[in-house]
């Protein structure tokens, strides 16, 4: 019995021991999913030196902000004083019936005048005063006459006669497209025939005809 005993409990450990679970946990790790993850994309500022072109394909949207601290450089293409222009024109004589004219500058082809100032002087004989002073131009293929008040300024008996101005801001076109040519010319009309003269002169910008 002795010996059955210990041949038998032996035994009934083993089996014992492979009916239990292991209580040693294995080295293996379950990994959690469905976790939010959160990316913030700051955007840096970006210095560009020295470079002669940028291209951009496809359709990104850009924007600019133009602030006191970071301004945005910008040239204006169009602007007036980059082509300037100032004409003039004198009349000496006078027909019969008291009319004068002179002629300005032929507008250069593919450009047209934007006219923002006209003035002239007229001095005409004590008494005589100017009936009708206007300027003619071509504009988009019409012809047109701009009509001007002269202003009287008084008499001289140093220069013998009786002198007028006129200053005006205007906003006049004027070119050789659609058909109507020709330079502009001032046209003047006195009340009689006797001596008088006239000096105009015209100012504004330059722009390019389509």
């Amino acid at each position: 019995m002795t010996q059955l005993l210990k041949m038998t409990l032996p035994a009934l450990g083993v089996g014992v021991l492979a009916v239990l679970p292991p209580s040693v946990p294995s080295g293996q790790a379950i990994a959690q999913r469905n976790v939010p993850v959160t990316v913030t994309n700051t955007p840096l500022p970006t210095t560009v030196t020295n470079t002669p072109s940028v291209t951009i394909s496809g359709t990104p949207t850009v924007s600019f902000s133009n602030t006191s601290s970071t301004p945005l450089f910008v040239r204006d293409v169009d602007s007036p004083s980059l082509q300037p222009f100032a004409r003039d024109c004198g009349i000496d004589t006078f027909d019969t019936a008291g009319r004068g004219s002179c002629s300005l500058e032929a507008v250069p082809a593919g450009k047209r005048w934007v006219v923002e100032t006209v003035s002239g002087q007229l001095s005409t004989s004590t008494g005589t005063k100017p009936i009708s002073i206007h300027l003619a131009l071509c504009s988009a293929g019409f012809s047109t006459d701009n009509f001007l008040p002269a202003v009287f300024q008084g008499d001289s008996a140093f220069f013998t006669g009786d002198f007028f101005t006129l200053t005006e801001r205007v906003r006049l076109y004027a070119d050789n497209t659609g058909g109507c040519h020709g330079a502009p010319f001032f046209s003047v009309v006195i009340s009689n025939t006797t001596v008088a003269s006239a000096y105009f002169a015209v100012s504004g910008y330059l722009v390019d005809t389509p």
